[in-house]
């Protein structure tokens, strides 16, 4: 009270000094840290899937423009809630449909996905699971 009446500023201890000055660059690698740890999930995701289960469409034409973006939502001891959606499914036709399809299913065929050992901590980061499959990766 006495330092609002005298307009003399407070100052502050060692330890709040160095929280205010530290305090954001901890954050951010916190926050660095969480993101590679999810880059790190969705290519283990990434790594079985595209490994074990699915077999892109053959013998499809220009195979760079069948790219698909798949959904889906695990609970956290790896099983998939619901069912997988792709992006745009209901407007696809011919060859994207069938690799739409493709792709739904080797999400179905790798589940459940407790073996890849995702941290419970992280459960919010890999609760819903957004993968591009692309026949051209492959490819190359």
């Amino acid at each position: 009270m006495a330092a609002l009446l005298n307009k003399i500023p407070e100052k502050l201890s060692i330890t709040e000094r160095l929280a205010e000055r530290f305090g954001p660059k901890e954050q951010k690698a916190t926050s660095l840290d969480v993101q590679r740890q999810t880059m790190s999930i969705k290519a283990a995701f990434r790594l079985k899937i595209e490994g074990e289960c699915w077999n892109p469409p053959s013998g499809a034409l220009d195979a760079g423009k069948l790219i698909v973006v798949v959904n889906f939502n695990l609970s956290q001891d790896g099983r998939i809630i619901g069912q997988p959606r792709a992006d745009d499914y209901a407007r696809m036709s011919g060859p994207l449909k069938v690799a739409a399809d493709s792709a739904l299913r080797a999400v179905r065929m790798c589940a459940p996905y407790s073996d890849l050992k995702l941290p419970k901590d992280m459960y919010d980061q890999w609760k819903e699971i957004k993968l591009t499959f692309d026949p051209s990766d492959m490819l190359s």
